[in-house]
């Protein structure tokens, strides 16, 4: 079961957040591909692989990764620009690791790891580029998203092992690697540009604060409760969470129209 788990709900969930970006454009799929995705089921996993206190460890290291998977998001957004998608993939890999590399040697506590985060999310906010242009609807083909699917599954497993052995903070890590982030950026800059690059990676941004109340919970509630109870309330703080922040962006933008 633990197998078929590892298998099957990362690419199921990678599945459903396609269809639903189908719908919404690219800055709301980058929005909806900063939930917990892919690192929930993989701290699932790591839960029922190496217990609740691991798991715990891990989900720490998870929040203060967030900072290496905007590093990877803001590089990738300025040589996009520039130059196709290989040359900014190869860029977005190097700043992601710069930023993760040292992660596991600080001793990261709860505020440090948000504080790290957060300022992470602001630097991007200010400094990636604003596209010119309204969002458009994302298409998804079946030979695009079944590769997306397949990876997903397998960084599923590479995580647990990588956990497994090098213990959580890797294991943390590993679990917010810019897996669909890389995918969803090259798919959209080979075929909308870099402008429809640009809305997925601000929206990516303007989602972490879901996914940093994901990671939180779960490091202050696993080890404290069951499993089921402490995954269940970061699936709700990732949620309401990611439903205050989109409100307040709204708020914000239609103050600063009012104003201009």
């Amino acid at each position: 079961m633990l197998i078929l788990l590892k298998i099957a709900l990362v690419p199921t969930l990678l599945y459903l957040l396609a269809q639903a970006g189908q719908r919404w454009g690219y800055r709301r799929a980058g929005w909806l591909s900063s939930l917990p995705w892919v690192a929930g089921p993989i701290l699932l996993v790591l839960t029922l692989e190496q217990g609740p206190r691991f798991a715990a460890q891990a989900a720490l290291l998870s929040l203060a990764a967030i900072a290496a998977s905007e590093a990877f998001n803001l590089a990738y957004a300025h040589v996009c620009r520039r130059t196709n998608w290989p040359a900014a993939l190869s860029a977005g890999l190097g700043a992601w690791l710069i930023i993760a590399s040292p992660l596991p040697w600080l001793a990261v506590n709860l505020p440090a790891a948000l504080a790290i985060a957060a300022l992470a999310c602001v630097v991007n906010l200010c400094w990636l580029p604003i596209a010119a242009n309204a969002s458009p609807p994302l298409t998804t083909a079946r030979r695009s998203l079944l590769p997306r699917m397949l990876a997903g599954g397998l960084l599923t497993l590479a995580a647990s092992l990588i956990a497994g052995r090098a213990g959580p903070h890797w294991g943390g890590i590993v679990a917010v690697f810019p897996l669909l982030g890389s995918l969803l950026a090259i798919e959209v800059q080979c075929s909308q540009g870099t402008n429809a690059v640009w809305h997925l990676m601000r929206g990516m941004t303007q989602g972490r604060p879901g996914f940093a109340a994901f990671c939180a919970v779960l490091t202050t509630s696993l080890g404290s409760l069951s499993p089921a109870v402490a995954f269940g309330a970061a699936t709700i703080a990732s949620v309401a969470v990611q439903q205050a922040a989109e409100q307040w962006r709204r708020r914000r933008e239609i103050t600063v129209a009012l104003r201009s």
